[in-house]
């Protein structure tokens, strides 16, 4: 099939920050180099440059890739339009469901995520990420009050609670990318999980 010239381009662009959501997935910024990405993606150090200024440039347009990926995730889970212990029933079915696609991707996008939200204060330039992540992270917050007021989920604070979320979330991701397709969890398992970490007795 024909592609056009921006088609092309598209095309280059987005294999390069796929490429780069692996690397920075598994390994701490400050270790990967340029060169690391490019013989991943199996270009010139001069096809990087064309689409982007440094690794920087590159890290922010990983988030801003990643995070379209995300918000598509959780409209998938009416992540807005359940409350409580149903909010992250389905929003964990729907995460679920695709850390069990066979491409990595998925797994390696939420890993990513997870990585920058634990350390938000670091990305300053990330303006839009950082404001559309405080507002996904407090609503998970007031869906853990809303739960506990219910009686639904067990008592603590809802902000610690919230970050035991998002770490059980990227331990599943992480454990989805060591283990591979054919050993993880499926989805049918994601109220035992919930049931084990938040649930109240």
């Amino acid at each position: 099939m024909y592609k056009s010239r921006e088609e092309a381009k598209t095309e280059r662009r987005t294999k390069l920050v796929s490429v780069a959501i692996s690397i920075f997935a598994t390994r701490p910024y400050k270790d990967i180099s340029i060169n690391d990405i490019t013989e991943k993606a199996n270009c010139s150090h001069g096809l990087f440059y064309h689409y982007f200024k440094d690794k920087e440039d590159i890290f922010y347009a990983a988030i801003e890739h990643a995070e379209f990926v995300n918000i598509i995730i959780r409209k998938n889970a009416n992540f807005q339009l359940r409350h409580g212990i149903e909010c992250f029933k389905d929003l964990s079915e729907a995460i679920l469901k695709v850390f069990c696609e066979p491409d990595d991707s998925y797994a390696e996008i939420m890993v990513f995520l997870l990585n920058v939200m634990r350390n938000i204060d670091k990305y300053p330039d990330a303006s839009d990420f950082v404001r559309r992540r405080r507002q996904t992270n407090k609503k998970i917050v007031e869906e853990i009050i809303y739960g506990q007021d219910r009686g639904e989920i067990i008592k603590g604070d809802p902000n610690k609670l919230a970050i035991n979320y998002i770490t059980l979330i990227q331990g599943l991701a992480q454990y989805r990318l060591l283990a591979g397709i054919e050993h993880f969890i499926p989805p049918k398992h994601v109220e035992n999980i919930l049931e084990a970490n938040f649930y109240e007795k």
